[in-house]
């Protein structure tokens, strides 16, 4: 069985079929066909290679193979997006290990959401031996704001949702194991001297200034991850 991008969700739209009703037939084939021997090797050496970028122990990356295979076998994880289970395997084997690093590390590698990752560990086959999310480390205001104007891309703009995912990927060495909250960022923009935020093209409160009530009220949901941040000329 091949592991096909589209989300369900699409399916059920065209198909008039609910989400939940799909979700039950998909795993359900899932159990009786068995995963994709070549998806497993491709999902086996994506984190091979996400570990030895990442520079984590050797140890780490076994560990996170193992996982990976035992998930296999578990019928209530056989629905879910192999690249989601491979990277929460090796965030729980970072875990074990001790090794310094975040979700949002992990997550940006493999092109997945934290918030799959953590809902993932959830589960019973995470949750059974142990494993529950380190509680982060947040980068400092000063540090964002000497780094935010040496962004590549900041001089013709950079949309707000996308600075953290763009800091962790320039300053590797500088944010490693360090998680980047969405208010320590808004203040370090708001008080930055060298950069200028303005209203972004999806903006619905075009008209509104960066500082006004509504976005400092509603921080992590619109008009807030639309404003563009550029470097003053």
């Amino acid at each position: 069985m091949n592991y096909c991008t589209v989300p369900l969700h699409r399916f059920s739209k065209v198909t008039s079929i609910r989400q939940g009703v799909l979700t039950r037939i998909y795993r359900e084939i899932a159990v009786k066909k068995g995963s994709s021997p070549q998806l497993l090797i491709i999902s086996i050496e994506k984190i091979k290679k996400v570990g030895e970028e990442m520079g984590l122990d050797e140890n780490t990356i076994v560990r996170a193979i193992e996982l990976y295979k035992e998930t296999k076998t578990n019928s209530a994880l056989s629905g879910k997006n192999p690249f989601v289970l491979a990277a929460t395997c090796l965030y729980a084997a970072s875990l074990e290990t001790s090794e310094v690093v975040t979700e949002e590390e992990i997550a940006e590698k493999f092109n997945v959401t934290t918030a799959s990752i953590r809902n993932v560990l959830k589960e019973s086959f995470f949750s059974e031996k142990g494993f529950k999310p380190r509680k982060p480390k947040f980068a400092r205001e000063n540090i964002l704001q000497e780094l935010i104007p040496e962004l590549p891309g900041i001089y013709e703009g950079i949309v707000f949702y996308q600075l953290g995912p763009k800091l962790h990927r320039c300053f590797k060495e500088k944010l490693k194991g360090l998680a980047i909250s969405n208010k320590t960022l808004y203040w370090a923009l708001k008080r930055n001297e060298k950069v200028k935020v303005t209203p972004g093209i999806k903006c619905p409160m075009k008209r509104r200034e960066f500082n006004c009530f509504n976005c400092e009220e509603n921080l992590f949901f619109d008009p807030c991850k639309y404003f563009v941040v550029r470097l003053i000329q």
